[in-house]
């Protein structure tokens, strides 16, 4: 078990919080076993220290720190204590680490804690460090560890301290040396400095005693003709040496004058700190181009497009990205457009379903910025291209073309089409105008109507509502305006999206309708 290094008591008071303790020792100690002393029970025959362990229990957990290995950033842990208050509790321990400082966290109240252990063999038996004082200071009884309380942690004594530790304070006795102890005299809080080897009239030789001369009041009390003959190295107690400037050693900031490096007078010079900084000089800097932002109101495809349409050096680079995505967009819409002319291309029997639906997916990549390099060339073929897109969009969100395909591939199919509708119409105005002519807003709120409809499809469209509405074209047409007089179209979005809110719907889902439904009325204002 070894020999007992520390015996104390952490007290602090009522407070039930989770407390942290120190214990510091004047040398490296190889622990052995951590107890925790039982309330009324003498803590070791060597002392008259009687356990004040509260609650009655409480978990106790140890950590030290490796002396060997100054830099590691974090105390190792040793091991937990589970105190019940039955019986006094022991943690053994099987390290040989060596460690000046022991860390004990727990939810007590109060604590009276052992450490045992041995003295590291390369090591002198160590002093007692001075304790300082506080509420919640332990009186540690050994004369290896020095105990701090994380409320109360203060400074390290000063000699000065001492003597007036020496000077106020009466001093105790010791206590009388065991024959089972540790070995080394224990000594209480006012014999720091017997306990440190210094003779009492050590002190007299360290400081010197106050007196009416040496007083600190008549220290610098100089008359004006002693102040007059006061020169450089004088004697005189408590005179203040001046230096001049030529004196001053200025550190070598590696600035080399042999290669041509001259210091500026006004950042660098002795009354730097009164001149104001250098101001801006416009003539000194070399700006680079104007840097131009698109209208607010351009959709970044609208933007690339009138940037295209006008080529310049800036663009040239632009030019030769977008030639590529352009080529796979017109490749991957022929395919389509050749499958499609086949009759029962989206049979249950036909193998080629997969491969057109996976041709629909990739389409909404290509559209920005290759849609962009179409129209800047040729408008007519973008008109093209956009009727075969939404033509395909359409197809794909009738749920009639639908319901005959396998399950998996069905809903690939109805998500590409969702997919389709959001990237045309946030390319802009046009394009969600020729969403509206071919009728896809009345599909969408067809496709929210029906039963069993999975929650994640109804966000797609909602939000694909969302964005069609971002728009003057979209807008009119959700809430009914641009109904021509006697249209077949009875079916308004505005008035399906609030019969829905009615039914049951999932947080998510009627979350965004009622944003949706609250959108004519913030654009209008």
């Amino acid at each position: 078990m070894g020999d007992l290094l520390f015996c104390s008591t952490f007290d602090h008071g009522d407070n039930e919080e989770l407390h942290v303790d120190l214990v510091r020792f004047s040398a490296p100690v190889v622990l052995k076993e951590v107890r925790i002393v039982q309330k009324q029970q003498l803590a070791h025959i060597t002392v008259e220290t009687r356990g004040q362990t509260a609650p009655d229990s409480f978990k106790l957990t140890v950590y030290s720190n490796d002396s060997g290995n100054p830099l590691a950033p974090t105390f190792q842990l040793l091991g937990k204590l589970d105190y019940n208050g039955n019986q006094t509790a022991a943690l053994p321990l099987k390290t040989e680490t060596k460690s000046d400082m022991v860390v004990v966290q727990g939810l007590y109240t109060a604590l009276t804690l052992c450490l045992y252990g041995t003295v590291s063999s390369h090591h002198h038996a160590p002093h007692p460090l001075p304790f300082p004082s506080g509420p919640h200071t332990p009186q540690s009884t050994s004369p290896y560890s020095d105990a701090h309380s994380p409320h109360n942690v203060l400074p390290r004594s000063t000699p000065a301290s001492h003597k007036e530790s020496r000077l106020c304070a009466e001093p105790q006795d010791t206590r009388p040396q065991s024959s089972e102890g540790t070995g080394e005299e224990m000594v209480t809080r006012g014999d720091e400095g017997k306990g440190r080897g210094v003779a009492p009239d050590a002190y007299d030789e360290l400081f010197e005693n106050f007196s009416p001369v040496n007083s600190p009041d008549h220290l610098f009390d100089l008359s004006d003709e002693e102040l007059g003959s006061t020169k450089r190295g004088s004697t005189v107690p408590g005179a203040y040496e001046e230096f001049s400037d030529e004196e001053i050693a200025f550190p070598d900031v590696g600035f080399d004058m042999e290669d041509g490096g001259v210091l500026d007078p006004y950042l660098y010079g002795e009354d730097a700190w009164l001149t104001s900084p250098a101001s801006f000089n416009p003539y000194q800097c070399v700006f680079g181009h104007l840097e131009s932002f698109p209208h607010p109101w351009e959709t970044p495809h609208e933007a690339l497009m009138n940037k295209l349409a006008k080529p310049d050096s800036t663009t040239a680079s632009k030019q030769t990205a977008t030639l590529e995505e352009a080529t796979k967009l017109r490749e991957t819409v022929a395919r389509i457009r050749d499958s499609f002319s086949q009759k029962q291309v989206f049979s249950q029997q036909c193998s080629s379903a997969w491969r057109i639906v996976e041709q629909i997916e990739d389409i909404p990549g290509l559209l920005y910025p290759g849609l962009a390099q179409v129209g800047s060339k040729s408008w007519s073929e973008l008109k093209e291209i956009l009727e075969t897109v939404v033509n395909l969009t359409v197809q794909s969100i009738t749920l009639s073309n639908i319901h005959h395909l396998p399950p998996i591939l069905n809903i690939r199919y109805l998500k590409a089409g969702l997919k389709l509708v959001q990237t045309l119409a946030g390319l802009g105005q046009y394009y969600t105008y020729t969403l509206v002519k071919h009728g896809v807003m009345e599909l969408l709120c067809t496709m929210l109507g029906t039963s069993h409809m999975a929650s994640s499809v109804k966000l797609s469209v909602l939000k694909c509502l969302d964005t069609m509405t971002d728009y003057p074209q979209g807008i009119e047409r959700f809430v009914g305006w641009n109904l021509r007089s006697g249209s077949q179209r009875s079916l308004i979005p505005y008035q399906c999206i609030l019969n829905l809110t009615f039914v049951d719907q999932t947080v998510r889902v009627l979350a965004a309708m009622t944003a949706i439904l609250k959108k004519p009325t913030s654009m209008s204002s």
